[in-house]
């Protein structure tokens, strides 16, 4: 194989990378309770009307619920994938992951909503669409700094911002030591 670098490494490395961005958030409560309003919450919200819908309704009727994996899903993974793809810039193998896990859960959807499909096995495959959207979700903005809580945000505010070891604005003309 001229050229091409045939070691398993670059498996080793979208997996490292990926668990990377599943566990590293954890540890900025920022990033977590944005992620449960916002992401769990707020943004499927349509999906849990349907849910409470679903299991409220007697008889229960399935349809609405579906159709809310089919709205919510395609629009927030598309987003999500389409942000992992502009945003990553050394990891190709993180966009093709994106771009696969974009084309997995389209065929899912259709699965979801075949009339082949028993209720019970298109919401099971539903939610699982739902969840790993989320977790896309997770992974695209793990790095995102807007999310992160800094470490060192109280010390390098006072003086002047991030960049620390810049020059100083101003100057000491006119100070008197005596």
């Amino acid at each position: 194989m001229d050229g091409i670098d045939a070691h398993p490494t670059h498996w080793r490395q979208l997996g490292v990378e990926l668990k990377r961005r599943t566990t590293m958030p954890l540890e900025h409560p920022s990033f977590v309770f944005f992620f449960l309003v916002a992401i769990l919450i707020v943004g499927p919200i349509g999906v849990w009307v349907e849910l409470y819908g679903y299991i409220t309704r007697i008889p229960p009727n399935a349809a609405p619920l579906r159709s809310s994996f089919t709205s919510f899903v395609p629009a927030f993974l598309a987003a999500t994938c389409m942000q992992l793809i502009w945003a990553e810039d050394q990891r190709k193998s993180l966009r093709a992951f994106s771009i696969l896990i974009l084309a997995v859960c389209t065929v899912g959807l259709l699965f979801c909503n075949s009339r082949d499909f028993a209720d019970g096995r298109a919401i099971f495959l539903g939610f699982i669409l739902v969840a790993l959207s989320m977790w896309m979700w997770w992974v695209a903005n793990a790095n995102q700094k807007e999310f992160m809580d800094s470490n060192n945000q109280f010390m390098t505010n006072p003086i002047g911002g991030e960049n620390v070891d810049g020059p100083l604005q101003g100057n000491l003309d006119g100070f008197n030591t005596d």
